[in-house]
This record gives structure tokens, C-alpha cells and sequence, in this order.
């Protein structure tokens, strides 16, 4: 498996069967095997998770598909790229909040599951042949210290109702939100479900190119019981 930092939340992940790319948003995709299906995951519309960029693609990888949060549609899609959108209709998969998808290739599949978004969108829970795959979007437990307090509690409430759903479950590669606009509370969410569920390797993301948060984790004594599963990108 090879995974390649874009830029924020975006990433592209290499694995034995297929090429995945979640979020990109900006930064330079690397040259991908043209010989393996490649599947791009959008989890929302927000402008630093969805580049229609991503369609272009098409143009060079024959076996591609979309699958897009369904707060992005169609008709989006058909005023950011009119022409290349309809040719593409068959390969777009639009999935929505607390959702399976089962897509099939001539031998494998994947599973996709997805979390709703405290935020906007989804988070993506997706199984492969080996390998099982977590990309948070905007899920995170956003609590802020000039919001009042029980719009937080809420926050927390609904964060935890989305986390606990895959308690327990073993994901080899995770993309975790940790940002530094939280403050004190940047690692809320990410202590939370790192705590939850049984995580090989957890890349941070959603820091705004402030790699100096991830060294701020792993000196934090709250990470101390995780701390070697992270990965320090940059």
C-alpha cells in the first residue's frame, strides 16, 4: 500500500487491486498505475474537499469512478463540467448519510459505508479484498470555545452517535481531522475515535498546512496510548 499526501484532506492510496482518491482539493496527483480501476471519493461540496478537477481524469484512466457525496448533484456537476459530466453519468455514484454501496469489478468488489458529517457530507468506511479504509471528510467533533456550551454538548452528542456506530471495527488506514483552529480542543475528535475503534495507521488531516499540530499530538500525553500508530507526513 502506498499512500501520497496531496494537499489538506486529499490523498491518493495505492493498493494491490486498485488506486483510490479521496478529497483532492489542490496539489499535484501523482502518476497512478493505468492498469488498476481508480475510484475518487468526494465527501462534500465544500471548495477545500471538491475539485471538479477530479473529472479530468477520465480523460487518462478508462476504468475510473466518481462516488460523491449526494449533497453535490448532478445538476452541479452539469454547470462545472457540461459535457464531460453526461458522458461520465454511468460512472458517478451519488451516496448519501448512514449508507451501504457494493461496487463490483470483474474480480473484486468493494463495500462502502458512510457516517454523516457534523458538518457537511459524509465520512467513507470502505472494505476492500485487504484492506479496510476510513476518510473522516468533516466528521469531527467541532467544538469551539467562543460557541456556547450546549451547542458543544450537542456537537459532541452527535459526533459520538456517528463514531459509535463502527466501535469496535479494525481499519488499517485512517484519515482523521485535527485542526488547529480548535485550540485547546484540537484533539477532541481525534482522541475519540482513535479510542473507539482498532486503527493500524491514522494520517491527520484538515490541518490547513499546520504540520506543526501533528508534532503537537504526538508530545501530548493524551496520545501516549496511540501515539505510534500516527503518521507525521510532513
Amino acid at each position: 500500500m502506498k499512500t501520497t499526501y496531496l494537499n489538506h484532506c486529499g490523498f491518493s492510496v495505492e493498493l494491490q487491486e486498485m488506486t483510490l482518491i479521496f478529497d483532492y482539493y489542490k496539489g499535484n496527483i501523482p502518476e497512478l498505475p493505468i492498469d488498476k480501476p481508480l475510484y475518487i471519493f468526494v465527501s462534500h461540496g465544500h471548495k477545500d474537499h471538491f475539485n471538479s478537477e477530479i473529472f479530468s481524469l477520465s480523460h487518462k484512466y478508462s476504468n475510473i469512478t466518481y462516488v460523491l457525496s449526494n449533497d453535490i448533484t448532478f445538476d452541479t456537476l452539469e454547470e462545472l463540467v457540461p459535457d464531460l459530466a453526461l458522458l461520465l453519468k454511468d460512472k458517478i455514484h451519488f451516496i448519501g448519510t448512514n449508507e451501504n454501496l457494493t461496487l463490483l469489478q470483474e474480480d473484486f468488489a468493494i463495500t462502502i459505508e458512510t457516517l454523516k458529517s457534523t458538518d457537511a457530507g459524509v465520512a467513507f468506511l470502505i472494505t476492500t479484498p485487504d484492506q479496510t479504509i476510513y476518510h473522516a471528510g468533516d466528521l469531527n467533533l467541532w467544538s469551539w470555545s467562543d460557541e456556547p456550551e450546549d451547542e458543544n454538548l450537542q456537537m459532541e452528542i452527535a459526533f459520538k452517535e456517528e463514531i459509535n456506530k463502527i466501535q469496535g471495527r479494525h481499519i488499517n488506514l485512517a484519515f482523521m481531522t485535527l485542526d488547529p483552529r480548535q485550540e485547546e480542543r484540537y484533539s477532541l475528535g481525534f482522541d475519540y475515535f482513535m479510542r473507539t475503534v482498532t486503527v493500524d495507521k491514522v494520517y491527520p488531516i484538515h490541518c490547513w498546512e499546520d504540520y506543526e499540530i501533528i508534532d503537537k499530538l504526538l508530545k501530548d500525553p493524551i496520545s501516549e496510548d496511540y501515539r505510534d500508530q500516527i503518521v507525521k507526513y510532513r
